[in-house]
């Protein structure tokens, strides 16, 4: 009998142990299984989105744009030599899974080095996104797709400014709602100014968002275009060029700009959509201004700034603009002064002035920024003729006459009262906007005031014929933090996959042992 149950209990054990052996490979079979499964799906069903701002997550608003897309569109994460970034792969993939004709694809800089290149795109750093569509490509730079902002008062500031707008790292900045933001170093030139005035300006925190959606979507829709609007930018006769800064968003928002250096016997491009002439230092010749006003009569567009100091000596161009109703004063040389705190952008420097928005439709859309004047001249418009005011100065405006010396050896000045310092002038099928001041849409003019960066993407977009859809977005809306893991969904995962889980398969393994020692 006892050998009879030595016997039994040798079977049974060795049989638990193959049974625990069976059932230990079965599970690991079944997990190699769903992993291969998982691997095999696409990475935009699998991956958890666990930031705060679903930073991997597209706006239903996107989805819908892409719903209708019947062009191939691939989307290429730029990366370096044998690097992945699964991020970036993770992200765009959300494009794929919404549209079967959008295909995801990584390029390594050394192994695709010759595809880059043909496609305009060798200096892409890491991390940037190449989009590509039978009719163009264009490079999303990686610097692009971070944002600073503040959720809470909704401003954005692009990455690049943010990385440098102070000594330290990342700011402080400083905010009022009339002004808008300044960055550290404006605040210290003009912020006392500012309070003296009675606008105080509070300190707001800044923290870094993904602003990588909106981006990727206007580069597919500037990609999907056929034909964009095209933009020159005159560069002779010392006019200035177009900051590289203005020159991507007017890409970003359907416009293709390229530069036009012609003279002489003049021949505005047959694709030019609109022509930006910007602070010429040299005169037209009659030639050149007569084709230039034929062009605008027979349906151009065009954009014209110049010095206070240069338009008096280029008769050529003042003739043309009085022909246009425009006249800026040449008689004497001035430029208007502020003395209004709200007009005035710093005591230091008070020939530069933040002028109002005239009433025309041309400033659609940027109804909330004003524009910043460096020795504006004052205009003339003549009664009767098809022109309006497009930027004025306040009532308390007075003149400053720099060649007008008084008793004591210094410039003269009178009051002025409202003064028009830009204007807009339909011409036959064509309109002409003017304005009478240095370097309007300059870089450094641009990076210290947004509203001149703001007024000439919007009109352009408003005066070329810009194609479907249109989209001038140059500060997209993102959400603060969402760079990072939330600590509550970090906590969540960590309970889950460190502690429940492993207690669960202990708590089975101890069931079972009891249950093997009351058998």
């Amino acid at each position: 009998m006892h050998t009879l149950k030595t016997f039994v209990q040798k079977n049974l054990s060795e049989n638990g142990k193959t049974f625990t052996v069976t059932v230990c490979a079965v599970l690991l079979a079944l997990l190699l299984l769903i992993h291969l499964g998982l691997q095999a799906l696409p990475r935009s069903l699998t991956a958890l989105d666990a930031s705060v701002g679903k930073m991997y997550t597209l706006s239903e608003e996107t989805k819908r744009g892409l719903t209708d897309v019947d062009t191939d569109i691939y989307l290429y994460a730029v990366m370096d030599a044998g690097a992945e970034d699964v991020q970036m792969m993770t992200f765009l993939s959300r494009f794929a899974a919404a549209n079967k004709r959008i295909h995801v694809a990584s390029l390594d800089k050394v192994k695709h080095a010759d595809f880059l290149a043909e496609k305009g795109a060798a200096d892409a750093t890491s991390g940037s996104v190449l989009v590509e569509t039978p009719y163009r490509s264009l490079v999303v730079d990686y610097a692009s797709l971070i944002m600073a902002c503040n959720e809470t008062l909704g401003l954005t500031v692009p990455y690049t400014e943010y990385a440098n707008s102070s000594g330290e790292y990342g700011g402080p900045y400083f905010y009022n709602a009339s002004v808008g933001l300044l960055t550290a170093m404006q605040y210290a030139y003009y912020g006392a100014y500012y309070e003296q005035n009675g606008i105080v300006f509070e300190q707001v925190p800044m923290d870094l968002g993904f602003a990588a959606e909106q981006e990727v979507m206007n580069a597919i829709y500037y990609c999907l275009v056929e034909k964009p609007a095209t933009i020159y930018v005159y560069s002779a006769h010392g006019a200035s060029p177009l900051s590289e800064t203005l020159s991507s968003v007017l890409t970003r928002a359907l416009m293709e700009v390229k530069t036009w250096n012609q003279t002489g016997e003049l021949h505005v491009p047959a694709d030019c959509d609109m022509l930006l002439l910007l602070t010429p230092t040299e005169d037209l010749s009659p030639a050149e201004i007569n084709e230039l006003y034929g062009w605008i009569e027979a349906g151009g567009h065009a954009v014209l700034t110049t010095s206070f100091e240069h338009i008096c000596t280029q008769t050529n161009l003042t003739t043309m603009l009085a022909t246009a109703g425009i006249r800026p004063d040449t008689e004497r040389l001035s430029f208007v002064v502020e003395n209004d705190a709200g007009h005035v952008y710093s005591p230091y420097y008070p020939y530069i002035i933040v002028a109002e928005n005239g009433e025309s439709d041309l400033l659609t859309g940027v109804a909330d920024n004003r524009v910043m004047l460096t020795m504006a001249g004052a205009l003339t418009l003549d009664e009767g003729a098809d022109v309006a005011p497009l930027y004025l100065t306040s009532a308390t405006a007075y003149e400053y006459y720099p060649n007008d010396l008084d008793a004591e050896g210094k410039p003269t000045v009178g009051p002025a009262g409202v003064q028009t310092v830009g204007a807009v002038s339909n011409i036959g099928k064509g309109a002409l906007v003017y304005v009478n001041a240095n370097g309007v849409f300059d870089e450094q003019v641009i990076n210290v005031n947004a509203g001149n960066f703001y007024h000439l993407a919007m009109l352009c977009n408003n005066m070329a014929e810009v194609p479907t859809p249109k989209t001038v977005t140059v500060a997209p809306a993102v959400t603060a933090s969402a760079l990072n893991v939330p600590l509550v969904t970090m906590l969540i995962l960590a309970a889950v996959f460190c502690v429940a889980l492993p207690l669960c398969v202990l708590t089975v393994g101890l069931i079972r042992i009891g249950r093997r020692k009351r058998a």
